[in-house]
């Protein structure tokens, strides 16, 4: 799969195109991910700016 030689090659992909990722390859690509999601909780904990791939994400790394 591409995400995986993008990975493999110290790359990234771009995050909001798709959900194909998986957890692993999320955490490979995106180390900081679930800071920057606990952050926004922080500052957002009503989670009035939402969206469906916000909640594929938070699903995702549960």
């Amino acid at each position: 799969m591409l995400i995986d030689l993008a990975i493999a090659r110290g790359g990234r992909f771009y995050l909001t195109c798709h959900c194909f990722a998986t957890r692993g390859q999320l955490m490979a690509a995106y180390p900081e991910l679930p800071e920057i999601l606990r952050r926004k909780n922080a500052q957002d904990p009503e989670s009035r700016f939402d969206s469906d791939w916000l909640r594929h994400l938070r699903g995702l790394l549960a």
